[in-house]
């Protein structure tokens, strides 16, 4: 899938950790297989340290980082699964904001 997607020119690939589901953080093997597959830039988000962006960017398997909210190290807020992938407003757009 990676390869296909870069054959076809997208302009980068952003790679959400899926921590949000409980599952596990991609590993260093697993960013390796995907950076010789795709040759854009790679954007990575969820999760992460500004410790963690600078060792992934310096070891070249990132470009960049997705902050959502390191800057005021706000809490999330607690999910709402049933409300996940519904097609509408509720649970997409009505959480409370900072």
């Amino acid at each position: 899938l990676i390869e296909q997607l870069g054959k076809r020119g997208i302009a980068y690939l952003h790679m959400s950790e899926p921590d949000w589901a409980g599952g596990e953080p991609y590993t260093d093997a697993f960013r390796e297989k995907v950076r010789a597959r795709f040759h854009g830039p790679i954007i990575g988000a969820g999760a992460y340290t500004v410790e963690k962006a600078e060792t992934l960017i310096g070891k070249g398997l990132i470009d960049a980082v997705a902050f959502g909210r390191e800057q005021r190290r706000a809490e999330l807020n607690p999910q709402r699964a049933e409300s996940f992938y519904g097609g509408g407003a509720e649970g997409y757009t009505d959480y409370p904001t900072l």
